[in-house]
This record gives C-alpha cells, structure tokens and sequence, in this order.
C-alpha cells in the first residue's frame, strides 16, 4: 500500500493496470482501510 500510496501520491510512476488489478482483486480490504483512513483526515 505504501509503494501504490507514493505512485498516487507522487506520481513518480505511471500505475500499471494490472498491479491496480492485483491490489483489487486480492488486497481490496488494505485498499479501502487504506482509503477510509485518507478520506478521515480530509476536511469537511
């Protein structure tokens, strides 16, 4: 999540589709925690 974190974040990489895939398909519950946890610390 960090590595897919800093891709997103940075954009020092493009995103490989089929990485993005793998993380669905097999890490989707790090990806949404991953996600709850940036939209909590957004304002509003």
């Amino acid at each position: 999540m960090v590595a897919f974190r800093n891709i997103l974040v940075h954009r020092c990489l493009q995103v490989d589709v089929a990485v993005l895939q793998r993380i669905v398909e097999r890490d989707l519950d790090d990806l949404l925690g991953f996600v709850r946890s940036i939209r909590d610390r957004l304002p509003g």
